[in-house]
């Protein structure tokens, strides 16, 4: 039986992916909640209730379950979430809709989610973005490290935040990869901002960020960070929305439920779509793209051609923008270069591309044609020159 409440869950679950398909499956169960969902329960007289995690392959059918008892100690680990614990899981490639029960002797709570596991072929990625709650207790910890995963990534302004993310394949040359960590606001206002630099001493690290929330107001935010490692020439990106609310638990379960969901869709899309060799789709400067802002109504695609390298122009009809995005490094991975009117890039192929004067207002044309824009002359005077000059040939 799923449940949904309007103003507090009792059951939140989430998944995590590590490497090599290792999987933990994360929830907090709310006891307060529980209780007043139910006419007969009482805080005091639960002891213990049995969980049971079923796992399905939506490709080839395959199924697995996780069952077994607990019992709940007092006061509970993350006390003011209820009880926090998580089931390990080794998963293979592949799309795994999952099902977590909790039951108690008066009633059984369920929530239904997925998670996908991707080829194990990237020679640079990273984890799922983990956040926390910073915890100081010494009997309780993340990995080895002070926090409390907020499984369903709600917070309060009294809360100091933790985001976690293991990096796979850097290059342990004693040199630095660079990190940057970002919330921006539901109108996209920009409410933290932090640059870092961590020496690389192995191919393997774990990169933490702390972020007190008590300068932010109630809403809904999202987390995005980027990791760059300069031997690799590529860039990475993970992201998590939160909320930040005086009310805890003030979301709609099946709203996040359907959220959570409809991300996942495009996710796949985005890994099934600007994969390359180095980087997943979905971490890539398109895939980032693709999963916070929605399918584009149309891409427009330029090939290579004389004064530019490949690109690609997505249109959003609805908010009247396009975005261009450009094969700098000739690698397939493209870079998001910049976001403009709709139509104006078009304005700017026919009128402005050769007008020096117009550096200044788009720099960036530096990195579509870096050398080439310049002073060039139009396509029609090449042309005509390149006449003259065979005919001056010919003459000879």
């Amino acid at each position: 039986m799923v449940l949904f409440y309007i103003l507090a869950v009792p059951l939140v679950v989430n998944a995590y992916r590590f490497d090599n398909g290792y999987t933990e499956v994360w929830y907090t169960l709310s006891l307060d909640e529980v209780v007043s969902n139910s006419l007969t329960a009482d805080r005091e007289r639960i002891e213990r209730y049995s969980f049971l995690l079923q796992i399905l392959n939506r490709e080839n059918g395959d199924s697995a379950r996780v069952t077994g008892e607990k019992r709940i100690r007092a006061p509970a680990v993350g006390s003011a979430d209820g009880i926090v614990d998580y089931i390990p899981l080794q998963l293979y490639e592949g799309v795994f809709e999952y099902t977590f029960s909790a039951a108690f002797d008066f009633d059984t709570f369920s929530v239904t989610n997925a998670i996908e596991i991707p080829a194990d072929t990237f020679l640079f990625s990273c984890s799922d973005l983990v956040l926390g709650k910073q915890e100081r207790r010494a009997d309780f910890r993340f990995h080895e490290y002070a926090l409390v995963p907020a499984v369903g990534q709600q917070f309060s302004r009294r809360d100091t935040l933790v985001s976690y993310v293991e990096i796979y394949g850097l290059v342990p040359d004693s040199l630095n990869y660079v990190t940057h960590y970002r919330i921006v606001d539901s109108t996209e206002n920009v409410a933290f901002d932090k640059h870092r630099a961590q020496m690389k001493y192995t191919s393997t690290h774990v990169d933490t960020c702390t972020i007190p929330l008590y300068g932010f107001t109630d809403g809904t935010y999202l987390l995005s960070v980027e990791i760059e490692d300069p031997a690799r020439r590529t860039r990475l990106w993970c992201t998590r929305s939160l909320i930040i609310a005086t009310e805890q638990g003030a979301v709609h379960a099946a709203q996040s439920s359907s959220e959570t969901r409809d991300e996942l869709q495009l996710m796949l899309e985005a890994d099934r779509s600007f994969s390359t060799g180095t980087v997943r789709g979905r971490m890539s400067e398109r895939g980032v793209y693709y999963v916070q802002h929605g399918r584009p109504d149309y891409v427009e695609r330029f090939p290579m051609v004389e004064w530019a390298r490949s690109l690609e122009l997505w249109h959003y009809f609805s908010t009247g923008e396009e975005v261009l995005f450009c094969d700098t490094q000739e690698d397939g991975n493209y870079q998001l270069i910049v976001t403009l009117r709709e139509g104006e890039f078009s304005n700017i192929l026919e009128f402005g591309l050769h007008d020096p004067e117009r550096e200044t207002r788009w720099p960036w044309l530096f990195k579509i044609a870096p050398g080439t824009h310049r002073g060039q002359k139009p396509m029609e005077e090449q042309v005509e020159d390149i006449m003259k000059e065979e005919e001056g040939i010919r003459n000879e």
